[in-house]
């Protein structure tokens, strides 16, 4: 099917297919744009007043990941990182869908 006709006006099963794509679309574009911004704000580059994380709470420890400037290593690996990425695509799939719910829920209001 072209997707014009996924977008348009989809039927119960492409409902759930049109929330799936836009899903991976918006994990994709995380990705994207979040991964490289995160590394940047670890960096020295990012110590100014415009993002200031030089500045840190007064209890902050010295030795905290944040104060360091250094990424903390929550997976300890790589299969823990996907199962992460698809629980964050199934996240995305079922808002979405609950998205699209609403929206057309939203459509039917009348004033």
């Amino acid at each position: 099917p072209k997707m014009n006709a996924i977008w348009s006006n989809p039927g119960f099963g492409v409902k759930w297919l049109q929330a799936l794509v836009a899903g991976v679309v918006f994990i994709a574009a995380l990705m994207v744009v979040q991964w490289p911004f995160a590394t940047f704000l670890m960096s020295p580059a990012s110590r100014n007043w415009v993002f200031g994380t030089m500045n840190h709470p007064y209890m902050a420890s010295p030795d905290w990941y944040g104060v360091r400037n250094v990424f903390w290593q929550y997976e300890q690996t790589a299969g823990h990182f996907w199962a992460n990425m698809a629980w964050a695509l199934v996240v995305a799939t079922l808002c979405t869908r609950l998205g699209i719910m609403f929206g057309n829920w939203m459509r039917k209001v009348q004033r």
